[in-house]
């Protein structure tokens, strides 16, 4: 299967003596950019409250950064290591949007409380840059264009109403704290050891442990982004090319492709025949949430998107 230069990686020990906080590092996208700044040769510091397993390179602090003395001595400790750069890339959060919707409290602490108090222990031990993972959901739930940076936020779910509020607290923060910051508003993400909760994920689960594969509903379009792509741009900590100190950026495949499609090449990677690969209805409108990537093309020239097939391969194998 030929494979392209892929994700636009940097260059190696780019970030020798730069110290990086990562929260959610035992996650499914944390564990590749964890892998990604510490081959670039970072010191990278994992917030987590119970020990990951398996426990990621670098150092892990135990932390419930819902509360803010808590972030502050994260950030501190981060400070004790002594390097000439440092930055804090936010990954943590509440993801499954039933679980938000059932449960909206618990949403706001973890996707907006946990924001403010890295941003303000940053503000206050001197953390020049910023990383934020967002979402595409922040433009709203579909439009029959791809949304650009530009475009209005409408967020229709609990859950992307608290990345709007992240993003907000963001913004805040660099505006009137000169943080260098980056909000990066992620497409659909796919890649070995996704959660069931998203469709691609749980389509990847039963292929491998059920040989078929059967959805509710394939209709819906969507940027479909490698998990390895994801990664390999939120570890690029390089200076901003541009004068702005607080960066938005869609980072996607750029490829609208609906869930039908994406399940059939699924489907033919993984040697089903094709009568194993169904949904329960077909023939509602098509929710359609896809990204304009120009703004990343022009930071990232390098960025070469995985291919559908080739990330759905690698998924499946395991090797992603």
């Amino acid at each position: 299967m030929e494979r392209g230069y892929r994700g636009g990686s940097v260059s190696a020990r780019h970030l020798n003596d730069t110290a990086v906080l990562v929260t959610g590092g035992s996650g499914f996208l944390g564990r590749h950019v964890i892998a990604e700044l510490v081959g670039q040769g970072a010191k990278v510091v994992t917030v987590a409250r119970t020990e990951p397993n398996p426990t990621p390179e670098g150092t892990w602090v135990p932390a419930d950064l819902r509360i803010a003395k808590e972030a502050q001595r994260c950030v501190a400790d981060l400070r004790g290591l002594q390097c000439s750069r440092y930055a804090v890339v936010h990954l943590a959060g509440l993801s499954d949007a039933s679980v938000c919707k059932e449960e909206p409290l618990r949403a706001f602490e973890h996707n907006v409380v946990t924001t403010a108090n890295l941003l303000d222990a940053a503000r206050r031990h001197d953390i020049p840059r910023f990383v934020l993972a967002s979402t595409s959901y922040v433009y709203g739930d579909s439009s029959d264009h791809p949304f650009d940076e530009s475009d209005p936020r409408a967020p229709a779910s609990v859950y992307a109403n608290t990345k709007y509020q992240a993003e907000e607290l963001v913004q805040t923060y660099s505006a009137h704290y000169g943080l260098r910051c980056d909000i990066l508003r992620l497409s659909t993400l796919y890649g070995a050891g996704a959660s069931r909760a998203s469709a691609l994920g749980l389509a990847l689960a039963q292929a491998r442990h059920e040989k078929r594969i059967q959805l509710r509903d394939g209709s819906p379009v969507r940027d479909f982004l490698y998990v390895l792509d994801a990664a390999r741009i939120l570890s690029n900590l390089r200076p901003h090319s541009t004068d702005e100190t607080c960066r938005t950026l869609n980072v996607g495949s750029g490829q609208p492709i609906s869930l039908t499609e994406a399940c059939q090449t699924l489907g033919r990677v993984a040697g089903l025949d094709a009568s194993r690969v169904s949904f329960h209805r077909s023939g509602d409108p098509a929710l359609r949430l896809t990204l304009n990537i120009g703004r990343l093309r022009c930071a990232y020239p390098a960025f070469r998107p995985t291919p559908l097939q080739v990330g759905l391969h690698d998924s499946f194998t395991g090797t992603s």
